[in-house]
């Protein structure tokens, strides 16, 4: 282990937000890690502004791919046992050895927000039926919160020819109080 080693904890930005990134918990979803590694260059650019304010403000957490597993074998969006994982954050938290991907992100997240550093959390995935980029954006009891959620989206829209804000969806009362709705990424974070 970790601390069996004689090695640091990371650094520990405290007057930054951090903004947590994630790929590939369907293994198929290819285009998710093509848009996590777009979003990344984009955001590496030294003479953009935007990106510039952008690392200026928060620190990303990066992980590129959540079920490796899933795609070394080819798998379309289940793990090796034909999970979808995308339905286990809610227990990954307390299942390490069975959900070892969302497991990680939910340890990250938690350790984020103990202290309300995590900022965002963007799981990108891909949906064959739509034709741009979209926002599946989880429900929020405060109209605060909520507008900030839809104004990131607006925010995509402008910055971005290959986003349509029409195309998002930003869940409902009912989804958000939905126990099936429970174990998926957007809603275990949130909570």
């Amino acid at each position: 282990t970790l601390s069996n080693r004689n090695i640091h904890r990371p650094y520990v930005f405290r007057n930054k937000g951090y903004i947590l990134l994630s790929a590939r918990v369907h293994a198929a979803e290819s285009p998710g890690n093509f848009m996590l590694q777009s979003f990344i260059v984009n955001l590496l650019k030294q003479n953009d502004p935007v990106s510039q304010v952008l690392l200026q403000n928060f620190v990303f957490v990066i992980v590129p791919m959540i079920n490796p597993d899933g795609v070394s074998r080819g798998h379309y969006r289940t793990d090796l046992k034909g999970r979808d994982l995308n339905r286990t954050y809610d227990k990954a938290i307390s299942m390490l050895d069975e959900f070892p991907g969302p497991h990680a992100v939910m340890q990250l997240a938690k350790s984020y927000s103990t202290d309300k550093r995590l900022a965002m959390y963007i799981d990108f995935h891909a949906h064959s039926n739509k034709d741009s980029g979209f926002v599946l954006g989880a429900y929020h009891h405060d109209p605060d919160t909520m507008a900030e959620i839809r104004l990131f989206a607006r925010l995509f829209d402008m910055y971005s020819k290959n986003f349509d804000f029409n195309c998002c969806e930003f869940g409902s009362p009912e989804e958000s109080q939905d126990p099936n709705m429970a174990g998926i990424a957007k809603m275990a974070v949130r909570n």
